[in-house]
């Protein structure tokens, strides 16, 4: 399965996206800095850079 995770960077969305890649799926989600993105890469997360309207 593939899932997108909004608030990757958060405690749950690191929860979940751990708990995708241990059932081998692949993961994606949305970061607001650069160093979010390269960091989670290495754990095999494929991270957009973006903030989207409206969150502050």
């Amino acid at each position: 399965m593939d899932g997108f995770i909004i608030g990757i960077t958060g405690k749950i969305g690191r929860l979940l996206a751990q708990e995708l890649l241990a059932q081998g799926d692949t993961v994606h989600g949305l970061v607001r800095r650069d160093e979010q993105r390269t960091d989670l890469a290495a754990q095999g997360i494929h991270a957009l850079v973006g903030d989207p309207p409206n969150c502050r």
